[in-house]
């Protein structure tokens, strides 16, 4: 371990930074038992309460978990979806060698209420179909999905189809669309009672929630869904580059 610094920055957060880093390196790997909480205080030299609260922190960050009785261990590693093309879901977890699974909670038919209408260019009250699905890859959840589908584009459903396709690859197949782009607002949240049981997780446990409306090659909106991912199951990743018009204004 490295020598703490007395420099204001707070011990549990550098005791935090320090094990982060062991894990990052995979120098602490997946599935290990990490040292007990006292082991870690004569390793850095604290106080048994700043180590609790270094664990703690990291634990809600889903790096590592605890299991009654036996330890501290620490996660698998969180699934990495880079952000440069519009994504599926499924397609993703079939690209990290995992296997897709669908299960579709509700499907009913609803009305677009003000905030859905509007991103999907409807009119309020407009006929809709509601679509509540649990996301899984190689049997372990990952997200909850809830679209709303306007019906002048999504006439009719297959739970089969639901169940073992992509929702973009049934678009295309039986309804002729293709998707071109999505825009989406990321927001943290924290699972409620319902989302973590469905989810496997637990009450109160970070996440995303995710609000996506996604559009064919005519520009139209064909689904407005808002998903909630818990945040020790994935994480995402941006390239950006300099805005060329900054560029120009420091020339």
């Amino acid at each position: 371990m490295e020598r703490l610094k007395s420099d204001g920055i707070p011990l549990h957060y550098q005791i935090k930074q320090q094990i982060r880093d062991l894990i990052d390196s995979n120098t602490w790997q997946h599935g290990m038992q990490i040292p007990t909480e006292l082991e870690l205080c004569e390793s850095f030299g604290v106080s048994r309460t700043t180590i609790r609260q270094a664990l703690q922190t990291l634990v809600n960050d889903g790096l590592l978990e605890r299991h009654r009785g036996k330890g501290t261990f620490v996660c698998r590693p969180k699934l990495e979806q880079p952000m440069t093309n519009v994504y599926s879901l499924h397609r993703f977890l079939l690209s990290r060698g995992l296997t897709p699974e669908t299960r579709v909670l509700e499907l009913k038919h609803a009305i677009a209420r003000s905030h859905t209408a509007s991103s999907l260019r409807v009119d309020a009250g407009a006929p809709v179909w509601k679509l509540t699905r649990l996301r899984l890859g190689s049997g372990r959840p990952m997200a909850i999905d809830t679209s709303w589908l306007p019906t002048s584009i999504w006439p009719q459903f297959d739970l089969q189809d639901l169940e073992g396709r992509s929702l973009y690859d049934i678009l295309f197949t039986r309804h002729g669309r293709r998707v071109k782009r999505a825009q989406e607002v990321w927001e943290p949240v924290l699972l409620d009672s319902y989302e973590a049981e469905i989810l496997e997780s637990k009450q109160g446990s970070p996440a995303f929630l995710i609000e996506r409306t996604t559009y064919d090659e005519a520009d139209t909106p064909v689904e407005f869904t808002k998903t909630i991912v818990p945040g020790d199951r994935m994480r995402f990743s941006v390239n950006l580059e300099e805005d060329t018009v900054t560029r120009k204004e420091q020339a």
